[in-house]
């Protein structure tokens, strides 16, 4: 792209709203100032067209995406003494400050340590916003703001999980100590449940909110997005049907308003002891549908599966890389001599399970894209999972009759439809020379 397509002219400098972190992110003596951040980017103000070296000397010191704008020596001039106003009003960097400056970056977590820049997750980046180095006084400072003053008090040691909401986001925030020094990672999610259609996963996926009963299993690593799905399914149950829904999560991220459904969200650790204990609970409460936020152990393993097999219908999140690994982690979860029943109990009700990756999205600075294997469970599924053959379930994915799709196959689809691009599909992709070929039949269907 040429610089003068990213150009944008501003005639009187006067009325134009200076964003005091932006200002605050350019250091003086880069010949430019930082005036507001938009889709992604920082907007920066040179007094003349900036050549590609200092735009990206400036991107590189502030670590985030710029986009040049060229004034007139005189307008780059006021600009630049009421920055220096701005810049000076204050030198600490405080907690609004920081999830703000999160927020207009679109990042999606941000991690805080005395001694170093700020540091924050964009479009699945880590990036050091700055060069100014955070105080232990400002750290502490996030910490106490966002979940009381226990985290700084004497004696804190180890992790703290809490859940806090700031502008209509959820966040959920982890206090912890290294080399003596307090620090957090602080994930930021939508208040509000997402719709579904934008989430560009494949339709079949929809079709799991209105299952009567079964199982349901998220898997995918951290931060890939199985939060996000569940809670676009759980709106659409909460729409489209009137039923009691129990969630157990740790922490709850996002908050589902009362619609046509019963919603109660309970968060372990605050609002009970445990997923198992939660769980159990649960089973007494009369619910249709449950929610669980994680299977950690047999016992909640377990008890996710009796829920299951009595008529409730259940979404439940592991870490597995794929649906056979979703299936061996339950299975391997317990001794020899209980696999078999617990092959059996999953073969019975398990209904589907969703296997997803984040990958940079394409055209979007900052965002990314979720793209999902999708096991659709037939006949043959559950034959292979009742006899222990979980290796052959990747011969089950029979996308034209049910709707399952394997990752490279949602892979090559999210390429061929310009959703990802092909060197981040490529990068994760599990038998690449699988993934060419549906590539080429996808985009020959596409064109």
């Amino acid at each position: 792209m040429r610089v003068s397509d990213l150009l944008a002219h501003v005639a009187d400098p006067a009325p134009v709203p200076l964003d005091p972190l932006a200002v605050r992110l350019v250091p003086e003596g880069a010949g430019a100032v930082g005036m507001g951040f938009a889709d992604g980017y920082l907007h920066v103000a040179w007094p003349r067209v900036p050549a590609p070296a200092d735009i990206a000397q400036v991107a590189a010191l502030v670590g985030v995406p710029v986009k040049p704008v060229a004034l007139s020596a005189e307008d780059y001039e006021v600009l630049a003494r009421r920055a220096s106003a701005l810049a000076t009003k204050d030198a600490t960097i405080g907690p609004s400050e920081v999830l703000d400056l999160a927020l207009s970056l679109g990042a999606s977590d941000v991690h805080l340590s005395a001694g170093l820049p700020p540091a924050f997750r964009v479009g699945g980046e880590l990036r050091s916003v700055g060069q100014a180095p955070m105080t232990a006084a400002e750290v502490a400072a996030v910490a106490e703001w966002l979940v009381g003053p226990k985290p700084v008090s004497e004696g804190f040691s180890g992790d703290l999980d809490r859940a806090s909401e700031y502008r209509g986001w959820r966040l959920r925030v982890n206090v912890f100590r290294q080399v003596g020094q307090l620090a957090l990672a602080v994930r930021l999610v939508p208040g509000m449940p997402p719709a579904f259609g934008s989430l560009g996963l494949p339709e079949v996926i929809e079709r799991f909110a209105y299952l009567p009963r079964g199982l349901v299993l998220f898997a995918g690593p951290t931060g890939s997005g199985k939060s996000t799905t569940q809670a676009a399914l759980l709106d659409i149950v909460n729409r489209t049907s009137s039923r009691h829904v129990i969630t157990i999560e740790d922490p709850i991220e996002y908050v589902h308003p009362q619609r046509n459904c019963v919603i109660h969200q309970r968060e372990v650790g605050q609002d009970t002891a445990s997923f198992a204990v939660a769980l159990r609970a649960a089973l007494r409460q009369d619910p249709d549908v449950v929610l669980v936020g994680e299977m950690r152990d047999p016992e909640t393993i377990s008890t996710t599966l009796t829920a299951a097999e009595t008529g409730h219908l259940v979404y439940a999140t592991l870490h597995a890389g794929s649906a056979a690994e979703a299936v061996d982690r339950i299975v391997d979860a317990f001794p020899a001599e209980a696999k078999a029943l617990v092959r059996t109990q999953l073969a019975s009700c398990l209904e589907g399970i969703v296997c997803q990756v984040l990958l940079p999205a394409a055209g979007r600075p900052g965002q990314r894209q979720a793209v999902a294997e999708v096991m659709v469970v037939h006949d043959a599924v559950r034959a292979h999972i009742r006899s222990g053959e979980v290796h052959q379930l990747r011969n089950d994915f029979r996308k034209d009759e049910l709707g399952s799709v394997s990752l490279d196959q949602a892979l090559a689809d999210a390429v061929a439809t310009g959703m990802v691009i092909e060197a981040d599909a490529r990068a994760v992709a599990r038998d690449p020379d699988a993934f060419h070929q549906f590539l080429r039949v996808a985009v020959g269907r596409v064109a």
